[in-house]
């Protein structure tokens, strides 16, 4: 039958589903570079040399490119304004070769060298030498393996590196000046911010070699030298300096794992350790005060980023795993600028912001591009990559639609014409073919019993429970009016439920009894309308659980409550008893009343769970608060909790509530007061408070207390803490029931070693007026 609906559908409805398969193809879906808030796409390429920019003003970028001449071995300064390349002017450095090259203002500041002369000069973009100073050092025989320019220390001074030698240059007055700092240089950075270490002021470091380990120096703006902490070496040395702190990683090139330190300005190193990765893919940086060290991670051919808040070891959020997309291979290194994080790839680009959040992710062939890692700047919406060899512009779009551009990109092209589809088949087979997935909704097991009911009242569908109930077999015929199946008394609930359903036309629930195999069986029925999609009322579902199994569960809830309540009551008899005819003096006389209160209280109690037994419904009357709480504190014998202080302090107060229960929550919520002991000295208070709204019992504990994880199971059904000292978990379950009855809250306020309070909030449902 389903195969022929099936058949009829497809053949009704094939030049839609073909129509929207077709249409789905032809759609313009956008690609890779549009799925994230931006992407960056390449707008100039300049091979053969190193571009240095410099944003002048909004919208106007200088761009200084130095480019070797390898016919005559001739090395090129060229320099223009914004991109592409109009109006350029070109310089030949004739025989000078340029070792490193930055910006001085709009200036280029270059290390040169010539016939194995070597000297900083300053260059104007008329190419006038402007200033000039040689650096005198021990050059001969030495060939010049690394010239490096660092981040300026101020307006005028920035420092650079020449092989293992560190240097500052100073621009003053018309003058230009370079003093040497140190040899055995490893590594260097200029200090974001200033350190005060001993009151001086520290404005960059570098990290020196002796022998087999590195020693890490601050200088001041003199020339004077703090040295902090000492450093293990390695091949790759990197440095980030932080607000207050310094982070330094070592790594090897052929080694996946990196040693990371933090160092304190004033005293040191705070903290080290490993992270599984290489030094080059690895960056810091500060978020507020906190520390965070960013790092990409191959777990099972998978890459992450991960961001680990030193700074907040202890936290749940502290460590995240940033998913890289797929189809990004062979990680170059990572790198931190301005507040983005730029993962490079062999195949690809991926920036992320300071909270792992990733803003593109383009593709593109960098492993083929550049030979040396870039460096990386952004001015305007430009993002600038140079090395030596290659430089490479990209300009940056905003996708204002990227969420819905990933959508489509990612699950569009299926999800899309799948979803029409089955949505149309859903929409056409339940119109249509209602009948059917009503039968296999009815027939399953834990459905109990259910009667689908036309709007006439005529019976349509009924499963096998439902059956059985109304006496239906199989030789009687089904489509009848639905009194005519409940000839028996038994059934008169069921029918005046039906007969209630087609009246109102509404959705209700009531509990009804019904004779099953001789024996009253309680059910719970819901009478649902059913309506077409015009709203035309169609007809009933009438659904029946039986809950006597339930019920009955209760009820022996009810008689192991009891038991738990009368342990107490049993204790005291048999020690008073005890003493009575262990002991012949006045005292007797006492204990004899002792006896005789707590059998009144069990007989009390026998009562009470019969009265539970028959309803589990609260009976509400006006009672004394005062009376209540006095009324459980009588039940605790001085004899038998010797270490325990019982405070009370209650005003005469009427409430509206069932009094035995009550006195049943209450009473369990002082004896897990008295648990929480530990047979300790101790007290138990308990205290009766009201508003207008509410009224409250608080029994207050000064006991062992709970933390956050035992708190929030504390209401769970038989959650005890005290199961090996033969406690269930009844007591508190039946607080909970009690509460719950009368339409109230537990409210609990505990700290570990201080002790616990329990607040039972009912509704304040009387007069409010206090007994006189």
């Amino acid at each position: 039958m389903k195969i022929k609906i099936l058949h009829h559908i497809f053949n009704r409805f094939y030049y839609i589903i073909i129509l929207t398969i077709f249409n789905n193809i032809n759609l313009n879906i956008s690609k890779g570079d549009n799925t994230y808030p931006i992407s960056y796409t390449i707008s100039q390429v300049y091979n053969g040399g190193e571009l240095i920019p410099v944003s002048i003003e909004k919208g106007k970028i200088l761009n200084y490119f130095i480019k070797p001449n390898w016919a005559n071995q001739t090395e090129f300064l060229t320099y223009w304004y914004n991109y592409p390349k109009n109006d350029a002017k070109t310089l030949s450095l004739g025989e000078m070769y340029c070792l490193a090259n930055t910006l001085y203002g709009s200036k280029a500041l270059i290390i040169g060298i010539d016939h194995k002369r070597i000297f900083v000069e300053l260059l104007d973009t008329n190419f006038n030498n402007t200033l000039t100073s040689e650096i005198y050092n021990q050059w001969e025989n030495t060939p010049i393996l690394r010239a490096k320019w660092l981040e300026p220390i101020n307006s005028y001074t920035i420092p650079f590196i020449i092989n293992e030698t560190l240097f500052i240059v100073q621009i003053q007055n018309d003058k230009l000046s370079v003093a040497k700092v140190g040899d055995n240089v490893i590594e260097a950075q200029t200090l974001k911010v200033p350190y005060i270490i001993d009151s001086t002021s520290y404005t960059f470091l570098y990290i020196e070699r002796k022998e087999a380990l590195g020693y890490l120096n601050f200088v001041n703006s003199f020339g004077a030298m703090k040295t902090s902490t000492r450093i293990p070496l390695n091949e790759n040395v990197y440095i980030y300096t932080l607000k207050e702190n310094v982070i330094v990683i070592t790594s090897a090139e052929t080694f996946n794992q990196s040693f990371l330190q933090i160092i304190d300005n004033q005293i040191g190193n705070i903290a080290s350790g490993w992270i599984e990765t290489n030094g080059d893919n690895v960056v810091s940086d500060n978020i507020g005060n906190d520390i965070i060290i960013y790092y990409l991670k191959n777990d099972d051919n998978k890459y992450y980023l991960v961001t680990d808040n030193l700074s907040k070891k202890n936290e749940k959020d502290s460590y995240k795993y940033i998913n890289i997309p797929e189809g990004f291979i062979e990680p170059l290194c990572l790198r931190i600028n301005q507040d983005n994080i730029f993962a490079l790839f062999r195949n690809g680009l991926i920036i992320f912001d300071r909270f792992g959040e990733i803003q593109s992710a383009d593709f593109y062939p960098f492993g083929e591009l550049f030979k040396d890692k870039p460096n990386i700047k952004i001015i305007d919406d430009y993002l600038i990559f140079s090395s030596p060899s290659v430089s490479v512009v990209f300009e940056k779009k905003t996708h204002s639609l990227w969420f819905l551009n990933r959508f489509l990109n990612n699950t569009g092209k299926i999800v899309l014409p799948t979803i029409l589809i089955i949505a149309l088949l859903i929409f056409i087979q339940l119109y249509n073919n209602k009948n059917n997935l009503l039968k296999a909704v009815v027939d399953l097991p834990s459905s109990g019993a259910v009667y689908i009911i036309d709007r006439v009242g005529r019976l349509i569908i009924a499963n096998k429970t439902g059956k059985n109930i109304i006496g239906i077999t199989e030789s009687i015929p089904l489509k009848r009016l639905f009194q005519y199946y409940c000839v028996l008394e038994e059934t008169n609930e069921l029918r005046a439920l039906v007969e209630r359903g087609l009246t109102t036309k509404e959705t209700f629930t009531q509990k009804i009894g019904i004779i099953k195999d001789n024996n009253v069986t309680e059910w719970f029925c819901t009478i649902v309308p059913m309506r077409n999609i015009t709203g035309r009322f169609k007809g009933l579902v009438l659904t029946c659980i039986d809950i006597t199994e339930e019920l009955e569960r209760k009820r022996l809830s009810n008689w192991a409550q009891l038991a738990h309540d009368m342990q107490t009551n049993l204790s005291t008899i048999r020690l008073n008893a005890e003493l009575l005819e262990a002991e012949k003096n006045s005292d007797n006389l006492d204990r004899k009343n002792k006896i005789l209160h707590q059998v009144k209280i069990l007989i009390q109690r026998i009562r009470d769970i019969v009265t539970v037994g028959r309803t589990d419904a609260a009976e509400k009357q006006e009672n004394d608060a005062f009376q209540i709480c006095q009324e459980v504190l009588a039940e605790f014998d001085s004899t038998m909790f010797p270490n325990v202080e019982f405070r009370l302090n209650a005003p005469h107060y009427h409430i509206l509530c069932d009094r035995p229960k009550m006195v049943r929550a209450i009473r369990n919520t002082i004896e897990n007061g008295i648990k929480a002991l530990q047979g300790k000295d101790g007290i138990i208070s308990l205290e009766f408070a009201y508003d207008t709204r509410n009224v409250y019992f608080k029994i207050k504990d000064n006991g062992i207390g709970m933390d956050e994880k035992t708190k929030a199971k504390m209401l769970t059904p038989y959650f005890t803490t005290t199961k090996n000292k033969g406690s269930s978990g009844i007591g508190t379950m039946i607080v909970q029931h009690v509460v719950e009855l009368h339409g109230g809250e537990i409210l609990i306020n505990s700290e570990k070693g201080v002790g616990t309070e329990i607040i039972l909030k009912l509704p304040n449902l009387s007069k409010n007026r206090p007994q006189k």
